[in-house]
């Protein structure tokens, strides 16, 4: 669930249902779409898990007919959840998904 920034009732009425882990891996997984740009348009995606204090993404770039995946897995700790998607998005684009992008958007 999301809610405006500084919506301090709403924040106070979901801090019930906050689970940590679960908010670092979507913290990861958005920071690897961010970094690809990615959207519904665009064959991209990325799946965390947190074991303990682990968190691992995988996360891939693919051409829309199936003929190219680059895909990167990587964990680290739970706190570095937004460098760890960053790092993966960095890996997948400089191990050729940036071409597979820059294809399917042009």
């Amino acid at each position: 669930m999301e809610c405006r920034e500084g919506d301090a009732a709403t924040i106070e009425r979901l801090a019930a249902i906050h689970h940590p882990g679960t908010a670092a891996c979507v913290r990861a997984e958005r920071a690897f779409l961010r970094a690809v740009e990615g959207d519904c348009r665009v064959p991209v995606g990325g799946y965390a898990t947190v074991d303990r204090d682990t968190l691992r993404l995988k996360a891939f770039v693919g051409a829309v007919d199936g003929s190219q995946i680059i895909e990167h897995i990587e964990m680290g700790q739970v706190g570095d959840a937004e460098a760890i998607g960053q790092r993966v998005a960095e890996r997948v684009l400089s191990a050729g998904g940036r071409e597979i992008l820059a294809a399917l958007r042009s």
